[in-house]
């Protein structure tokens, strides 16, 4: 009989422990005021991704054309200028490959527009009789689907700007 009583006894403190954590969880819910709800400006961004110089250089030379490529480095500058520089030494001839780009965000997409090539002190554009726009055009698109696939569909990037060793992208996702 006495474990019948203990048994019992258990029994009521288990139902008072669950109804009072029960009680205790749904006691704020119960109140008057609800919290108030966590929302961003809408007129702000939803991401802001801060991409480091060095990471870009650490991923300039698998895009690069490994043929005679002895070193290769990316500049980011203020005002939201790359500095693009490649040294390649051929069979015949060492060149340095400077490309200077501008990146920009026209209607909520990046655009890079190719200010100058230069190779070993002359306009590589010329020499190739090849055309910045339609190259930077190239570029751009490549850079669209990289940031389509990472931020995805229906993203849209609201600012660009550099420093000495970032570039800062701002998006509404």
């Amino acid at each position: 009989m006495g474990w019948l009583l203990a048994l019992v006894a258990l029994g009521l403190m288990f139902c008072l422990s669950c109804c009072g954590v029960l009680i205790l969880g749904l006691l704020p819910a119960l109140n008057d005021t609800p919290p108030t709800a966590i929302s961003g400006d809408p007129a702000g961004h939803d991401i802001t991704i801060l991409v480091r110089e060095a990471y870009l250089n650490e991923n300039l030379v698998a895009i690069l054309p490994e043929k005679g490529l002895q070193s290769a480095s990316l500049d980011v500058q203020p005002n939201n200028l790359l500095v693009t520089t490649a040294k390649f030494d051929l069979v015949f001839i060492s060149l340095e490959l400077k490309i200077m780009a501008r990146l920009s965000v026209v209607d909520g997409e990046i655009e890079v527009s190719i200010e100058d090539i230069v190779a070993g002190g002359s306009d590589l554009m010329q020499f190739l009789n090849m055309d910045e726009v339609t190259l930077g055009k190239n570029f751009t698109r490549a850079l669209r689907e990289q940031l389509e696939n990472e931020l995805g569909e229906g993203s849209r990037l609201l600012d660009i700007t550099t420093d000495e060793e970032h570039i800062i992208l701002r998006a509404r996702l």
